[in-house]
């Protein structure tokens, strides 16, 4: 292993070893015991990830060094991607770094924790209740993984650990509206308005029960197709892959005719691209193009991209939740509908998957592991709670 502190002789005949500029003896040169000493306090500092802390006195550590190392933690340990955990622990630690990241870790308690706390309560950004006190216990988390670790002491995490959170109705904080399921009326109107691969990608998305960001990243590797009446898609990031879990969607027939032109691509490509949507578009517009061939603008081009004034927009190879979320939002804009989202479309497959076969099928096909996540995305069905009193009267 590389860069790995020596076991070394001293001047008085004794072991020593040295990290992070502190001696550590460990006895007679030479010996059993010494050696063993040696490989515990290597084995201590590997365990620490190398930290540049290890050794030091654990309450002079200071805040920017401990953000610095669960950072290190959490991109090893969380998926890291634009809606992961790593992404967000990374936006509360931005604001205790903001503040305090020059006070160490023993001066940091519950007055500089409300500090952080009301920072977010006064943002622009109208922040609901449950986000800031989700990003807050992001923060108690980041202690407490120092404290088991060793690289702080416990009693810099028990000072923050019985702090509560913001408690409905006594707070200025926003309530988080729950997220509904998408009218199916709707949606059928916004396919008539969107380009044909965003249409595409609503109506697998809604026949499987996908998260959003799962259409996005679906590959032809993913899919294994040795059963004609499913297919069968594994995910290998998800949100719960760092517990060890799977994450497995079906794919039916009919969705199973909707993929099957994008599956002629290389395998690790995703099959619906910004740039294959955007070329589909091109193709439609001029083919209804009014102007002649040898007047106008070229396709891709306007007289503000010509000029200069804009930039050329250059699809990328990839969707994210958010472009294509953007793409649902334009669709709704142009034929003038309401406006919903992508994870709402998600919430409606749960829906109708629960009404015609059971909250136990709607849990495996979302890929729950506990029904009462799924009864969140599952609206109830009252159509059969009203037909229930009609017939008792």
């Amino acid at each position: 292993m590389k860069n790995i502190p020596t076991y070394r002789r001293a001047a008085n005949g004794y072991a020593r070893v040295t990290i992070n500029g502190r001696d550590y003896s460990l006895g007679k040169f030479g010996t059993k015991a010494s050696r063993q000493r040696y490989d515990a306090v290597i084995g201590e500092f590997l365990a620490s990830g190398r930290s540049k802390s290890f050794g030091l006195d654990r309450n002079d550590l200071q805040m920017s060094e401990l953000m610095l190392g669960y950072i290190k933690h959490a991109t090893a340990w969380y998926p890291n991607g634009r809606n992961s955990e790593t992404r967000r622990i990374k936006l509360i630690l931005q604001e205790v770094k903001t503040l305090y990241s020059r006070l160490t870790v023993i001066e940091f308690g519950p007055s500089q924790f409300e500090a952080i706390r009301h920072r977010l309560l006064s943002s622009t950004n109208d922040l609901s209740r449950n986000y800031i006190n989700a990003q807050m216990s992001r923060l108690k988390r980041m202690f407490r993984w120092a404290a088991e670790t060793s690289v702080i002491s416990w009693e810099a995490f028990y000072r923050l650990k019985e702090i509560k959170g913001l408690q409905r109705g006594r707070t200025t904080a926003q309530e988080r509206q729950p997220v509904k399921p998408v009218c199916e009326t709707l949606v059928a109107e916004t396919l008539k308005f969107c380009s044909p691969i965003i249409g595409d990608m609503i109506r697998v998305q809604l026949l499987a029960g996908m998260r959003p960001h799962e259409i996005c990243d679906l590959t032809p590797s993913m899919i294994d197709r040795k059963n004609n009446d499913h297919w069968v898609v594994t995910f290998q990031k998800h949100k719960t892959a760092w517990r060890g879990k799977t994450r497995k969607v079906f794919i039916g027939p009919e969705a199973q005719k909707i993929l099957l032109p994008y599956l002629d691509r290389d395998s690790n490509e995703n099959l619906f691209t910004p740039k294959e949507s955007e070329a589909k578009r091109r193709q439609i517009a001029n083919q209804n193009r009014i102007t002649p061939d040898n007047q106008g603008n070229r396709p891709g081009y306007s007289k503000l991209t010509r000029q200069r004034t804009i930039a050329q927009n250059h699809a990328g190879n990839s969707y994210c939740s958010q472009s294509y979320n953007k793409a649902i939002t334009y669709a709704c804009k142009k034929g003038k509908l309401e406006n919903w989202s992508a994870n709402q479309l998600r919430h409606l497959a749960a829906t109708k998957i629960r009404s015609q076969f059971g909250l136990d099928v709607a849990a495996a096909i979302l890929g729950h592991s506990k029904v009462d996540v799924t009864q969140i995305y599952a609206e109830n069905d009252q159509r059969k709670a009203i037909e229930a009193v009609r017939s008792i009267g």
